[in-house]
């Protein structure tokens, strides 16, 4: 998502460690993640299933994941965007069906990898399926799925919501009001929203992820964020894909927005027709009333071995179930709260 956007942000993107991050709430981009773990994690070499067919692999590379961050010091905010969040915008409904095929495709593929999934000649969406057809049939194994992967979460005592607003909308305000350091996800469009910090492209296995600071990225272009809006309006935004302007890529609208300003200018220089770019600008820099309480609940080491033995995995995660609980433990003997010994 957010392809041409992708151009404009790829200068500024900085290879960070994990280690950097310790002491840091980090907000996940939940479907981004169970996109990510369905379709790049095997555990052994071995696609787990369950009676239904649906695949449990993710479910492991999550807990060792939430093991992984609590180890490095490192506090996470799970957000989903619920069925309601997802017909706010076709965008947002695309974020959730690009999940849904990889579902559907994992039951009949042993492993498979994001990059080389082909659906031109499959029968997911085509012209006589409209989209949201698509997403009222299959929405349920999703939601299945997301609500497993919440309450993992909550019993490793930490904090996850199925939203019905934006979650990048929501997540630019957990961070503006310093709740939230960033967000991990491989969606460009968030910068839109103008979130602040993002983080993409971790890496486990050598302690890496990509950073990048959008008020840097302002600066290395010598633009602010009204004129990087207008930019990617030029381009062409993924949340409106009727509203196009032909002939701009990201250099050549970069050149003419640093030229002349705005799209205003452009359109008062007869550079450009005028458009419905207001529209768009209205979108992004709109700031809805959302109010949502972070919750951190207590561990809860029975519900999550419980989980993974009827699933018949609890070999797979007793370790890491282990690992958490005497990393609490450890905090209460010494009479510390996840929040004194990750910080704020």
């Amino acid at each position: 998502m957010g392809r041409k956007l992708k151009y404009l942000a790829e200068p500024g993107l900085e290879i960070v460690h994990f280690d950097n991050l310790r002491g840091k709430t980090i907000i996940i981009d939940g479907n981004f993640f169970l996109k990510y773990a369905l379709s790049r994690y095997r555990y052994l070499g071995k696609v787990y299933t369950n009676n239904e067919g649906l695949p449990l692999a993710h479910y492991i590379f999550l807990l060792k994941f939430i093991n992984f961050l609590i180890k490095k010091g490192i506090k996470s905010i799970f957000i989903f965007e619920d069925k309601n969040a997802a017909k706010l915008s076709k965008e947002n409904m695309n974020r959730i069906i690009e999940t849904i095929k990889i579902i559907e495709k994992y039951k009949v593929i042993e492993y498979v990898d994001i990059n080389e999934i082909n659906f031109k000649n499959s029968k997911d969406i085509n012209e006589d399926l409209k989209l949201e057809n698509y997403f009222n049939k299959h929405y349920s194994k999703y939601e299945k799925i997301v609500e497993n992967f919440i309450n993992i979460v909550r019993n490793c005592g930490l904090c996850a919501f199925f939203i019905s607003v934006d979650m990048f909308r929501l997540s630019t305000k957990l961070i503006s009001e310093k709740k939230a350091f960033g967000i991990i996800t491989d969606d460009y469009n968030c910068l839109l929203f103008k979130i602040p910090v993002m983080l993409r492209k971790f890496n486990l296995d050598n302690d890496t992820l990509q950073l990048l600071i959008i008020d840097k990225l302002l600066k290395k272009y010598g633009i602010n964020f009204d004129q990087f809006l207008d930019i990617n309006i030029l381009m062409g935004i993924d949340y409106f894909p009727d509203i196009k302007i032909k002939g701009f890529g990201p250099k050549h609208a970069l050149k003419q927005i640093k030229e002349h300003g705005s799209i205003e200018n452009m359109i008062e220089n007869k550079y450009i027709e005028d458009f419905n770019y207001k529209k768009i600008r209205q979108f992004f820099k709109t700031k809805e009333k959302i109010e949502i309480e972070l919750e951190f609940p207590p561990i809860d080491t029975y519900k999550l071995e419980y989980f993974f033995i009827k699933n018949g995995i609890l070999e797979n995660v007793a370790e890491d179930i282990e690992e958490i609980s005497r990393t609490y433990k450890s905090l209460k003997s010494r009479q510390m709260t996840l929040d004194s010994f990750i910080g704020k």
